[in-house]
């Protein structure tokens, strides 16, 4: 599996969109052939934001073209995620931030009917039950365990609030996000009704179910979705977002950062054993071409961390920001538009390409 992030068009271009385009790509290896997973703008005018699969020996498919699916999405990264052992039971997770916070054979044709979609939180208490929310995701990397179904998820927020601009670092359970995506969907009514947990029956096969031996039940097997009946597939249509949210653990960030000089733009984790025991080395990446190496220590059962930044270093010459940071054989691969540069876990020195 290899993700890959584009950072968009130029936005000096004066034919490219106003807003900030940005590409995921997901390509799962498998014995029926590889399959490319995307999101992105499908169209010049940015009216068309989709999740696609192509390649492979299946037929191509895509989200569907609504917004209680997909809201003007910004792509940030997507991953290839186990849920069993049987590989039919994989499940794709793409990160996006939205603006406001095989299918069937009659409906979602060639549209995804397994596609749903839950929201992640990460914000500080604050007095009088007034948190301070940061809901501009900004990049998520995946921590590997010794369980390949239960990875850590890394991810940098930002906030948009007009009071001051900060960055926190928030940290996710993968099994925390199995229950939510395993709990009530959110319904509406109508227009003039508030959202709430859907109450009704659940049609089966649930929607967001692959079909896999794993799922399938006596006399109840379904060899893909097209055999999926139309009840599941409006379900589905008009269901895609779960109720409950996700919450960090210990409900808090394990990072704060506010009133910088620089954007916190990408994050990289490398689990690191020492004497008293393991600790979650963090290199965060900025715009301004600069690496901080951080570490937050908790003591004992408190829920409050404490942050330590080992290292502040200047990668590159000139304040240029970095695109893409990858962890290989205890070398820190950073790089950006025009340039490579590989360097040593602990800082010390580094080779240009």
């Amino acid at each position: 599996m290899a993700v890959v992030v584009n950072p968009g068009l130029d936005r000096s271009d004066p034919l490219a969109p106003a807003w900030e385009q940005r590409r995921v790509y997901l390509k799962r290896k498998g014995a029926r052939g590889g399959e490319l997973y995307t999101g992105l703008t499908a169209d010049f005018l940015g009216r068309d934001s989709v999740i696609l699969r192509s390649l492979g020996h299946r037929s191509p498919m895509r989200t569907e073209t609504d917004q209680k699916i997909l809201d003007e999405p910004r792509f940030v990264a997507a991953h290839l995620i186990p849920d069993s052992a049987d590989k039919d039971d994989d499940k794709v997770y793409f990160f996006f931030t939205e603006r406001n916070d095989v299918g069937g054979k009659r409906v979602l044709v060639n549209k995804w009917s397994t596609f749903i979609k839950a929201r992640l939180v990460c914000s500080v208490p604050g007095p009088h039950g007034i948190d301070t929310h940061f809901d501009q995701l900004e990049d998520v990397f995946l921590l590997r365990t010794k369980d390949e179904k239960n990875p850590e998820v890394y991810a940098i927020f930002s906030t948009i609030s007009n009071v001051f601009q900060g960055y926190a670092v928030c940290v996710y359970n993968m099994a925390h996000i199995r229950e939510v995506f395993n709990g009530p969907f959110a319904h509406k009514e109508g227009p003039d009704y508030q959202w709430g947990p859907y109450e009704g029956r659940v049609p089966y096969p649930r929607p967001g179910v692959c079909p896999s031996k794993i799922t399938a039940q006596p006399g109840r097997m379904f060899g893909s979705t097209l055999e999926f009946p139309d009840a599941v597939l409006q379900f589905a249509r008009s269901h895609p977002l779960m109720w409950r949210v996700v919450y960090p653990t210990h409900r808090q960030p394990l990072l704060l950062r506010t009133s910088t000089p620089y954007r916190l733009t990408h994050i990289t984790v490398d689990r690191t054993l020492a004497e008293d025991g393991p600790y979650d080395v963090m290199f965060i990446g900025t715009d301004a071409g600069t690496v901080l190496k951080v570490i937050a220590l908790r003591n004992g059962n408190s829920v409050t961390s404490e942050e330590i930044t080992l290292e502040e270093l200047q990668v590159f010459k000139m304040p240029t920001p970095i695109t893409s940071m990858e962890i290989s054989v205890k070398r820190l691969v950073l790089s950006l538009t025009c340039d490579i540069r590989q360097m040593c876990e602990s800082g010390l020195g580094s080779h240009e390409t």
